[in-house]
């Protein structure tokens, strides 16, 4: 390719770069309530409607028995089918010093043993729409949540039921110490796919309590870790990066100097013209008429003839004779311009050397 082809492609990979990084977010198919994922299932669209609302919105990746939310936040645990034993505990301390934690998916029960008010029991086969089953802040403004159908309280434990249908429990609400536990048998009320049904939306504001109070998302539970160094790097912006570093390469090809062929020690001269005079001389030592290899020497050197002494085209022999031996031509050549019978070769190649004008010394 031409370095101007090169020039266009390494621009092209740079508009797709900048396309990349300054686009809208990018799809992630994360694990099951993650709020990474924009999946049907995942809970990117809940972090997306807090924010909307004004609210402060963090996710902790660190192990929850290293690092907690702070005791005035809420923390969102959605499906955590990891929690380790020691995140169980952890969590449970959170609550008891006075934070509130929702809790939604499989995984809940054991928050409620943790902290010893309960645990609730959870089964399959449950109902879909669930209603308002006591008065409290978390449900003030809400009817009717939509739920996926896949788990329910089958015993609400020490709590007290919010929503319920058919004898099942959607979600309970246990206060422990200075906090307060919210647990959903089913996260899907707070997934993509469901928030805009029914009065879900409303339900996870009042989930998220007040609303000067900032919102966590635990991501531990869904194998994310704290990242460090280069792997705190932002997928979307290592992706940049490389991308520019190849364009930075296609545009230093194509506009690099290019390798050609070794260049000789010595300039490369023409032929020696005893080559040429040999060459030329056997050529017409093969030819059987040298009358008409003669032809058009002697023509060429009637006309330089004509010019140097301005005979006219119509000039017969005897005048052409005349101007040869006005100009100082030997009688060979004189004899080879004058006869109309084939000329002497030689004699007639010498006088159009004598008759030709000499080359310009100043053109190329």
């Amino acid at each position: 390719m031409t370095r101007r082809t090169w020039a266009l492609v390494a621009l092209a990979v740079a508009l797709v770069v900048a396309v990349n990084v300054f686009s809208g977010p990018e799809a992630v198919n994360g694990p099951r309530s993650s709020s990474y994922a924009t999946t049907p299932t995942g809970a990117a669209a809940l972090v997306a409607l807090f924010e909307r609302d004004g609210r402060r919105v963090r996710r902790l990746r660190a192990r929850l028995e290293r690092r907690l939310p702070p005791t005035d936040a809420t923390a969102f645990v959605l499906d955590p089918v990891r929690l380790s034993d020691a995140e169980a505990a952890a969590l449970g301390r959170f609550v008891i010093d006075g934070g509130r934690l929702v809790a939604a998916g499989r995984g809940v029960e054991r928050l409620g043993a943790e902290l010893r008010a309960g645990a609730p029991t959870a089964a399959g086969d449950a109902p879909r729409e669930l209603r308002v089953a006591a008065p409290a802040p978390e449900t003030a403004g809400v009817r009717e949540v939509r739920a996926s159908g896949e788990r329910a309280w089958t015993v609400a434990g020490g709590g007290l039921p919010l929503l319920a249908a058919d004898g099942r429990t959607g979600a309970v609400a246990l206060d422990a110490g200075r906090g307060r536990l919210l647990a959903l048998a089913d996260a899907g009320p707070l997934q993509n796919r469901a928030l805009a049904e029914a009065d879900n939306a409303a339900f996870a504001f009042g989930l998220a309590g007040p609303r000067d109070a900032d919102v966590w998302f635990v991501e531990s539970v869904h194998g994310y870790q704290e990242a460090t160094g280069l792997a705190a790097i932002p997928g979307r912006w290592a992706l940049a990066a490389s991308g520019l570093a190849l364009a930075a390469i296609l545009f230093g090809v194509a506009r690099g100097r290019r390798f050609g062929p070794p260049e000789r020690s010595r300039r490369e001269l023409d032929p020696p013209r005893r080559a040429y005079v040999e060459a030329l001389a056997a050529s017409l030592a093969r030819t059987k008429d040298r009358g008409s290899a003669a032809a058009p020497v002697r023509d060429a050197a009637l006309a330089a003839l004509a010019r140097r002494s301005g005979l006219g085209a119509e000039a017969d022999a005897a005048q052409r004779r005349r101007a040869a031996e006005r100009l100082g031509l030997p009688d060979d050549e004189i004899a080879a311009l004058s006869t109309e019978a084939a000329p002497d070769l030689l004699a007639a190649g010498r006088a159009l050397a004598r008759l030709a004008p000499a080359p310009d010394p100043r053109t190329p």
